[in-house]
């Protein structure tokens, strides 16, 4: 089944998406137009069955937003109307309701009155009556904002979709790769993502900050299944604030749930910019797997690409694992390259190797070329193993592992990256005392 959440703007959808989803995943603010684009996510009916649910934007400006709500209303089994039971009828509902009449989904449609904080029924009828001359047969008055009769409403749906004969479905399971676009305002990420699902999914403009909220979309390539997330833009630390903070907090808790490779966009036509590289330095921390492509390679000639990466290498030496891609979201250049990079970093980081295979080496690498200490603060080795961490992490048990040194740091690393293949992943060493720290 899925599920469209649909109707007039600051009406309270995307709160009563939350609910539906069990996680702040829409944005949510008293500013109107604050949802720009169409979200999607599948939650689970009734604990067993999965549902697509879709969240509309706002009608801030109604000429823009209404071709996304008529997807909306295309694609979905069952509409839920939205609107704030304490204001007046928008006189855009009109449009909405003749949409749906055309496309033989009202007896589909649920009325859902919004933010009537109570449960006396006299109220709730008295918030009715200015719905009625619609003839939409299911109203329900609801308070997404404080849990009221949401469960109910869900009764409802279902009892509709037994009606209509709707069936729902279960995902089947499946090896899906998570990919994000990153990066600063208007380098060309919703152009990129829009170009990779062959649809005008995304909002594209000139304007920054165009998209706030992240989009999700699952393709296929080369026999393989992706899901790809569209992020908000990130500006200097001195100017984000409001809506646009909530988005880039929105990115950090993307990035942990999901764990994607982040494919990192940089605009050739501005150059790379110091946020760039404090924007790679942010997500190094956060242990992101990181490819950065460099966006509207159709502008440049060859050899100009080549002098761009030196200029990146040279300042990508704190984090010299990183790989480099040259793309053109709008002409479509560039895709093979970007997605054979990102197979590779989706293999490397679920490689393990044994206890036993890392020791041997470490004890190797001891013997033909051991790392230089002073003979106060000599890092006696014990012995090293690999957790199941998302990135690939390997604890170290040493003498003392306040005597750890970046150079020791780095000769371990150094010898592990070059007898595996964790290329172009970043490495997490984690050193603990062998007595005091091992079951820390």
């Amino acid at each position: 089944m899925k599920l469209g959440i649909v109707w007039e703007v600051n009406a309270g959808k995307s709160t009563l998406f939350n609910r539906f989803f069990w996680w702040f995943r829409a944005i949510v603010t008293d500013i109107p137009g604050t949802t720009r684009e169409n979200i999607i996510e599948v939650i689970k009916w009734s604990g067993l069955w999965d549902v697509e649910l879709y969240d509309s934007p706002g009608l801030l400006n109604f000429k823009d937003e209404f071709s996304f709500i008529k997807d909306i209303i295309d694609t979905t089994d069952i509409i839920l109307l939205v609107v704030d039971g304490n204001k007046d009828i928008s006189p855009n509902i009109e449009t909405i309701i003749d949409y749906i009449r055309k496309s033989n989904k009202l007896d589909k449609t649920v009325l859902v009155i919004n933010k009537i904080d109570t449960n006396v029924r006299s109220m709730k009828e008295n918030a009715m009556i200015p719905f009625y001359k619609f003839a939409i047969d299911k109203m329900f008055v609801v308070s997404a904002k404080h849990n009221i009769n949401l469960v109910e409403l869900k009764k409802e749906i279902e009892k509709l979709r037994k009606e209509k004969d709707i069936e729902l479905f279960t995902q089947e399971e499946k090896d899906i790769t998570p990919i994000s676009f990153v990066g600063r305002v208007n380098v060309g990420k919703s152009t990129l993502f829009n170009s990779l699902i062959w649809q005008n999914f995304s909002a594209v403009s000139s304007i920054s900050g165009t998209t706030l909220d992240y989009l999700t979309w699952e393709i296929s390539k080369n026999r393989r299944d992706y899901k790809i997330f569209d992020t908000a833009g990130f500006r200097k630390k001195g100017k984000i604030h409001g809506l646009e903070k909530i988005a880039k907090d929105k990115i950090y808790s993307l990035i942990k749930i999901y764990n994607p490779i982040v494919v990192m966009l940089f605009d050739m036509e501005e150059g790379i910019t110091h946020r760039d590289m404090t924007l790679i330095k942010d997500f190094t921390i956060q242990w992101a797997n990181i490819i950065v492509a460099l966006n509207k390679i159709d502008t440049f000639k060859e050899g100009q690409l080549k002098e761009y990466e030196k200029i990146f290498k040279n300042g990508m030496r704190f984090a010299p694992w990183i790989p480099l891609v040259f793309i053109s979201g709008k002409e479509k250049q560039g895709f093979k390259d970007m997605f054979k990079m990102i197979d590779l970093l989706y293999e490397n980081r679920n490689l393990k190797v044994a206890t036993s295979q890392l020791n041997d080496l470490i004890q190797k690498a001891i013997i033909r070329n051991p790392p230089k200490f002073t003979k106060s603060r000599y890092v006696k080795f014990n012995y090293m193993t690999q957790t199941d961490d998302k990135t690939p992490t390997f604890i170290c048990f040493v003498n003392n592992k306040e005597y750890v040194n970046f150079a020791f740091k780095r000769w371990v690393e150094n010898i592990i990256r070059k007898e595996y293949w964790f290329i172009w992943i970043p490495i997490r060493l984690k050193f603990r005392n062998k007595n005091v720290d091992r079951f820390a």
